[in-house]
């Protein structure tokens, strides 16, 4: 299945009882030429079922080639609109994927982990937008999400992704380290100690439109479609909780 996404204005994200969310712009956006933080407000919606808080589990999505780009959509959601000037996502199985991409993205490690065993180092961490929760005040659903790439020790772009995190299943120093925006996610889970599961692993095709393009570093060429590069959606649990939700794409190298 092929799907697309859009970047546009920024999308405040209100949930309705039942867990419908309705997406309503916050006014326009100008696209800066390099990664520039910015924050979108977003309220997750639990459902009747579930205490608050809870992740929701991907069960009610679905892990075929369907699920795997849904669950990018919704991720992608929470700082771009549908359409293909974000990126064209499709499922695809490892075999289609190329080496070093394959072996970056097909495991049930942190990626963070495989990275670092690539580029023989500790990555740098650039917070592009951050998500903040609507509904915290009274400490229930303390949610966070936000949109990062990854650097190599040269300073190269080597990963970009999005990440949800359900911050009631961590402890209060974690979180505030996780907050901080100083160092990858998964190393900061790794350094707590934290009893940690990668799963839910599922590969993708995923050709960059003009929004990911640019904070790939690229300028789109009119006419000429984006070469593809691969990425993955997973999950985490935390002390045997769903916690977290990913989305990680690897940024190929510049051509030349």
């Amino acid at each position: 299945m092929v799907a697309s996404v859009r970047s546009g204005d920024v999308v405040l994200l209100r949930w309705r009882p039942g867990g419908r969310r309705v997406h309503r712009p916050c006014g326009d956006r100008t696209q800066s030429p390099g990664p520039v933080e910015a924050n979108v407000s977003v309220q997750p919606s639990a459902s009747p079922a579930d205490s608050p808080g809870v992740l929701p589990t991907s069960s009610s999505r679905g892990h075929g080639s369907e699920g795997a780009v849904a669950r990018a959509l919704e991720l992608v959601r929470l700082f771009a609109d549908p359409g293909p000037s974000f990126a064209t996502f499709r499922s695809v199985d490892r075999g289609e994927v190329p080496e070093p991409a394959r072996t970056l993205l097909d495991h049930t490690r942190h990626m963070t982990v495989a990275m670092e065993a690539h580029h023989g180092a500790p990555l740098g961490l650039r917070v592009v937008a951050r998500a903040r929760d609507l509904g915290a005040t009274d400490g229930r659903n303390p949610w966070y999400a936000r949109e990062i790439l990854l650097l190599s020790p040269q300073g190269e772009l080597v990963q970009y992704g999005i990440v949800r995190i359900n911050l009631a299943q961590v402890d209060r120093a974690t979180a505030m380290a996780i907050r901080a925006g100083k160092i990858p996610l998964g190393r900061v889970l790794i350094n707590a100690g934290l009893l940690r599961e990668v799963h839910d692993v599922s590969l993708l095709e995923v050709r960059p439109g003009p929004r990911l393009a640019s904070l790939f570093g690229r300028l789109p060429v009119p006419g000429v479609s984006s070469a593809a590069t691969y990425g993955r959606v997973a999950e985490i649990s935390l002390g045997g909780q769903p916690a977290v939700e990913l989305l990680e794409v690897v940024v190929p190298p510049a051509a030349g």
